[in-house]
């Protein structure tokens, strides 16, 4: 028995399939790399450097997972965004990998990449990472979760126990206290940047993805469109509302997810193109 028999929101990185073992040895490299540089260049104490490189190996692995569930059919775009990821983390700062983490569960929550609905146990995880979040300033993610668990209520072969679970989210967000009309004014070119090439590559997802041909990992049965456009979204508007709640560093928190869409995006556009 595998990861399955404790959840339906894990992947493992099988390094037997070839796009695995490269992002296994990208992250690996990107590790030592980073952690040397600081070492020798930076005159960073060990700790400190191996630390530096830690994040930057994480920024690599999380925005290739990212893209999976973004692009399911493309595993070129989870590769394509790393760089731009990266290069957003040296300007920016490194993203908050908590809030990372919860945008990519929230992603195989409402796509199903993995083929079967969440455990109860997933949902309590999210719920929990998502108040978690919430108590610590980042509303925008209790407010994304209590959408994403709604969602999952309503689409293709829907799962009733989300309702309550959204509606849970739902209160948590509105007891977070919420700072939904203090619009930050720090907004340099960066980030107005970054949102405009986010949006424009959401909807040239929406508007140029076919149906998907990629099929859940557990069960194999395709990735259902709506699905995938709704998480889509969900990531999106998580990125969004950091941005507008925090400016700079709002975008420092969840710039792959930026980073993924757009690329996504601009791959769809080619793919049609070319046809």
């Amino acid at each position: 028995m595998g990861m399955e028999r404790f959840t339906h929101l894990g992947r493992p990185v099988d390094p037997a399939y070839p796009t695995n073992a490269a992002i296994a040895a990208l992250s690996v490299a990107t590790l030592i790399a980073v952690s040397l540089w600081q070492l020798l260049y930076r005159d960073s104490g060990f700790m400190s450097a191996l630390i530096q490189g830690g994040q930057l190996a994480g920024v690599v692995f999380l925005t290739w997972a990212l893209g999976r569930e973004v692009d399911p059919d493309a595993n070129s775009v989870a590769f394509l965004a790393i760089a731009p990821a990266v290069v957003l983390s040296v300007l920016v700062g490194v993203p908050d990998f908590s809030l990372l983490f919860l945008a990519l569960l929230l992603l195989r929550v409402v796509n199903r990449s993995i083929g079967l609905p969440a455990k109860r146990s997933d949902s309590l995880l999210v719920l929990a990472l998502a108040s978690w979040l919430g108590l610590n300033g980042a509303w925008y993610g209790l407010l994304c979760t209590a959408v994403a668990f709604l969602l999952d209520s309503v689409l293709v072969n829907p799962l009733p126990r989300h309702r309550w679970f959204g509606l849970a989210a739902s209160v948590a967000a509105l007891a977070s206290q919420p700072r939904f009309l203090e619009v930050s004014q720090a907004w340099p070119g960066l980030v107005t940047g970054m949102v405009a090439a986010g949006g424009i590559g959401l909807v040239l997802l929406l508007l140029f993805t076919p149906a998907p041909r990629s099929v859940g990992d557990l069960l194999a049965v395709p990735v259902n469109w709506k699905r995938l456009q709704a998480a889509r979204i969900i990531g999106f508007f998580l990125a969004i509302f950091a941005v507008l709640s925090l400016g700079m560093q709002g975008l420092a928190q969840l710039s792959p997810v930026l980073a993924v869409i757009g690329v996504a995006g601009c791959y769809r556009l080619i793919v049609w193109l070319k046809s």
